[in-house]
């Protein structure tokens, strides 16, 4: 059955942005081909602003901010789907707290919210930190408990990974949530066929790098923040470093933290074992976790579902991950982030595989994920909820 879906976002991964934005734009080329009629909505993109089709989905970009929820957005995203979309669309997907302004008044949408975190959880991962802003930034994310409350007005919450839906079943997003609207895992997932190893990229990657026929690289993918990990990650790379010669580190992606792990390599002399690529484009980087033969990710943050890893283990990457965020499925090694030593015994102890296949469980496929959601709205339709 065609369907006319509304997701709505504060950007998309056209705004150079990464994380949930990589996750909805996945998804709505997904729905797009699997014959569904979509429309993102979402904030500028620059000289995009006017409504334009990309890859089968059709943009509709608001003249506001991009990457966050501000009073503009809220204002003219309820004033654009009242008058524009409402009466033909049949379901809104919300990434998060994007569609808490739409108003149901005149559309038989279902509205659906898609959810990688929680206030609570943002709140408990910045008190790990032992660092005076993100401390008190924490406090922020208190006051958003009181604007979750708007996640009632849902026909369905769904969560992409089992710990985000974990820590919504207690308290205090138990209460926040409420009992009454129907809650689902739909996990995030990844294409098998864009993330598949490659192994003429790998060849021309390596010798781009500098990287020998018997080096071992352990890549590293994600936003360079704080939160992620990506110190603690070099500390343990430095430790396994001293035993193994051959052993170097690729580091992908870009973010505030940047120029002090740029210091961290320089002031430790790793230079000639670390490479930061700084940001890439997303197409790019399956030849870039081809290149590599191990993925490490001591992220801190309490994560929903890392697309990162995801990728990774698509790529057919034996990979070393935060407890915190491993899971059995994964068939990945797990690891206590702030234990630099086990973490580089795990990275001496890993090496590459012989065949390079996807370690994906089905359920972590985009096409899975993707008819989850289908299934969902049919269900929804269909009363059976």
């Amino acid at each position: 059955m065609r369907r006319k879906i509304v997701i709505v976002t504060r950007s998309t991964p056209l705004h150079r942005l990464g994380g949930m934005e990589v996750v909805l734009w996945d998804l709505a080329k997904e729905f797009a081909r699997l014959g569904q009629d979509i429309t993102v909505l979402t904030t500028s993109i620059g000289r995009t602003d006017a409504s334009t089709s990309i890859s089968g989905v059709q943009l509709a970009c608001l003249p506001c901010s991009s990457g966050k929820y501000s009073i503009k957005w809220w204002i003219l995203s309820r004033r654009f789907f009242r008058e524009n979309l409402a009466k033909d669309t049949d379901v809104v997907l919300s990434v998060s707290a994007g569609a808490f302004a739409l108003s149901r008044r005149g559309s038989k949408a279902a509205f659906v919210a898609q959810l990688h975190g929680t206030a609570w959880g943002e709140f408990l991962s910045k008190l790990r930190q032992r660092r005076l802003v993100p401390w008190l930034t924490s406090i922020r994310n208190l006051g958003w408990l009181l604007r979750d409350f708007r996640y009632r007005m849902f026909d369905v919450l769904t969560f992409v990974g089992p710990a985000v839906f974990e820590e919504a079943s207690r308290a205090p997003m138990s209460t926040v949530f409420g009992d009454y609207v129907p809650k689902r895992i739909i996990t995030n997932g990844v294409s098998e066929e864009q993330f598949a190893f490659d192994g003429a990229q790998r060849l021309r990657i390596r010798r781009e790098l500098g990287y020998g026929d018997n080096d071992k690289v352990v890549v590293w993918s994600s936003r360079l923040h704080y939160q992620k990990g990506v110190l603690e990650g070099l500390r343990a790379f430095q430790i396994a470093a001293q035993t193994d010669g051959k052993l170097k580190m690729l580091i992908v992606g870009d973010g505030p933290e940047k120029t002090s792990l740029e210091r961290f390599v320089a002031d430790n002399n790793l230079s000639a074992r670390v490479t930061m690529t700084g940001r890439i484009p997303r197409e790019d980087l399956p030849g870039y976790l081809s290149a590599a033969d191990l993925f490490l990710f001591t992220t801190k943050r309490v994560e929903g579902l890392p697309m990162n890893v995801l990728e990774a283990l698509a790529n057919g990457l034996p990979a070393i991950v935060s407890n915190s965020i491993n899971h059995p499925d994964f068939g990945a090694i797990g690891v206590e982030p702030d234990d630099s030593a086990n973490v580089a015994r795990c990275i001496f102890a890993n090496g590459p595989r012989e065949c390079r296949t996807s370690a994906l469980k089905e359920q972590y496929t985009l096409e899975f994920s993707a008819n989850e959601y289908l299934r969902l709205f049919s269900n929804i339709s269909a009363g059976a909820m």
